[in-house]
């Protein structure tokens, strides 16, 4: 069994160029960025490699800008670079994330569009 850890943080964050801010933005944050949340259940080695039975964790990646066409876009980039794609880490396939959904809102207090992007995980022996 691997004992190597993912840093999804990392990983994000080189796909998209954005800081990624785990769980809170903080106040004088830089637009465009990224709130990252990580929750669920079971461990990655016990997953099921089949999408539809994952039991690892969730991934949650809200993209906030000040323009909905600009969360469109990562939203895109993300997707394209992540779903069903296995992740090389020191040579090794270590991930795969499976995209789940997309919510949008438009934040009236922080004058923000907000779009949350989440994935499944899978971590690959």
């Amino acid at each position: 069994m691997s004992t190597h850890r993912v840093d999804y943080k990392e990983l994000v964050e080189k796909i998209t160029s954005l800081k990624v801010y785990p769980i809170v933005i903080p106040q004088k944050a830089t637009y465009p960025c990224i709130e990252m949340t990580i929750f669920g259940g079971g461990r990655d080695d016990d997953s099921n490699i089949s999408n539809a039975n994952i039991r690892g964790y969730r991934i949650s990646l809200t993209i906030c800008s000040k323009l909905a066409s600009t969360n469109a876009k990562y939203e895109t980039m993300l997707i394209n670079s992540l779903d069903g794609k296995p992740n090389i880490t020191n040579g090794t396939k270590s991930l795969v994330m499976y995209y789940a959904n997309t919510v949008e809102i438009y934040n009236y207090a922080q004058s923000l569009h907000e779009m949350t992007v989440e994935f499944t995980t899978k971590k690959l022996n």
